[in-house]
């Protein structure tokens, strides 16, 4: 999938699968782009690449629950569970 412009998307969910809003009415905490790797010479078809992503989050107010980050890049998800303790 390198030199491929790959959709990637980002969402913080709480505990019922609904896009987390940090403050009422703000919207939903959903961030998307795209992400292109180059293949460098030389590595063979299907080798792992790695393409950091830094997303700053400034005091993000998080209300005490269960809350998960969903990743997609392409058709696979990563899911990351916490809880958010007073």
């Amino acid at each position: 999938m390198t030199n491929t412009q790959l959709d990637w998307s980002l969402d913080l969910t709480d505990q019922d699968g609904r896009v987390y809003e940090p403050t009422q009415d703000s919207g939903g905490l959903h961030l998307e782009g795209q992400v292109q790797v180059g293949r460098p010479e030389g590595l063979t078809q299907g080798a792992s690449m790695e393409a950091p992503l830094v997303i700053p989050f400034m005091q993000l107010p998080l209300r005490p629950g269960h809350l998960e980050w969903r990743f997609q890049v392409a058709n696979v998800v990563a899911k990351y569970h916490f809880e958010v303790v007073s």
